[in-house]
């Protein structure tokens, strides 16, 4: 996040949120809230890289593992 949010280095950024996909994935950890997390900072440097289309995409992703991982009334 802070390399390509804070630093506005986006493709970095997202390079690094798809390695981690990538480690996540090989862990079988991909219906976690630490793959819905990275899906969300994934989604926010899409769009500060202007891709707004596949920010809300990515977004909605997120929200979709998170609602079938923890009840409704959950803080996350």
């Amino acid at each position: 996040f802070c390399e390509g949010h804070q630093l506005a280095r986006h493709d970095t950024g997202i390079r690094w949120a798809e390695i981690a996909g990538v480690y996540l994935e090989r862990l079988g950890a991909t219906e976690t809230l630490t793959e819905a997390t990275r899906l969300d900072v994934l989604a926010v440097l899409l769009e500060s890289r202007g891709d707004l289309e596949a920010s809300i995409a990515t977004h909605e992703r997120a929200i979709a593992l998170r609602r079938t991982l923890v009840a409704p009334n959950h803080h996350s």
